[in-house]
């Protein structure tokens, strides 16, 4: 097996462990369970930034404002988040986690952890560098797609 279908395997492999081992447990995190809806990344988005506006996520996470109000709607309504009016922009809105958002995002931390468990530093540098560029190029393939359904 070449290099690229061996990726390839390792991570189909990888994608059937990480499932397996989600159904194993009788109570699904949510961070793994809504990340697909992009809910747990405006989780941990705002875990690692403390607070953001509406706009912000949408940037971040490369989404319309639409889709970031549908998701922001949900999670406020789960009350994992909270707005907050901006001291600076009375029409603008600053979004935190509540404690129940803070506490989710804490318990993510252990995937964290298993991953700095298995790889030291250089590797974690490497891997993050190769998903990095996969990302980047799978972006420029859905671009060049989009281009070219108009």
């Amino acid at each position: 097996m070449d290099e690229g279908n061996q990726a390839i395997f390792e991570i189909l492999e990888f994608q059937r462990l990480m499932e397996k081992g989600r159904l194993l447990r009788k109570n699904v995190d949510f961070f793994f369970q809504n990340q697909h809806q992009g809910q747990g990344a405006i989780v941990a988005l705002l875990n690692v930034h403390g607070q953001l506006t509406q706009k912000e996520i949408a940037e971040k996470l490369d989404i319309t404002p639409q889709s970031a109000s549908e998701l922001i709607y949900k999670l406020e309504k789960a009350n994992f988040i909270y707005r907050e009016k901006s001291s600076n922009d009375g029409r603008m809105y600053i979004l935190k986690l509540t404690d129940r958002g803070h506490d989710i995002a804490n318990k993510a931390e252990h995937h964290r952890a298993f991953i700095n468990d298995i790889l030291n530093d250089s590797e974690l540098k490497q891997f993050n560098m190769l998903f990095k560029k996969l990302n980047a190029g799978l972006i420029g393939r859905l671009n060049e797609n989009k281009a070219g359904i108009k």
